[in-house]
């Protein structure tokens, strides 16, 4: 496993969603929530994922060739995952960058951080 993302803290609600990110032959997503069975594979051609957020009852993802996803997870079944923007530049060919989703005054913008590259003060 890769990663993975609450909605909420369990502690607090039992009304949760762990979304995960998995390998196997490629990446992989699905949810579970307290009242499901089994996990929900939500199905799509992820490649790899370098951040996943919840944000206002929605999980957005950023992938490695800079596409910015939306999943919608409130319903049994997810609906369709939607591509928000596909972000074309070349800094996504940089492959020690790494990027993430960041909260800033209800925006989500982007992070970029160089991946085991460290500066000396």
């Amino acid at each position: 496993m890769e990663r993975a993302v609450l909605s909420a803290s369990p502690s607090l609600t039992s009304d949760y969603v762990l979304l995960v990110y998995y390998y196997g032959f490629g990446g992989h997503l699905a949810f579970w929530r307290p009242r499901d069975l089994n996990w929900t594979n939500i199905i799509g051609d992820w490649g790899g994922l370098s951040g996943i957020n919840y944000y206002k009852g929605q999980f957005y993802s950023v992938s490695w060739n800079g596409k910015v996803w939306v999943f919608d997870v409130a319903e049994p079944q997810p609906l369709e995952p939607r591509l928000l923007v596909r972000l074309k530049h070349e800094i996504w060919n940089r492959h020690s960058l790494q990027f993430y989703l960041v909260e800033l005054v209800g925006l989500k913008p982007l992070k970029g951080n160089n991946a085991g590259i460290q500066s000396k003060s």
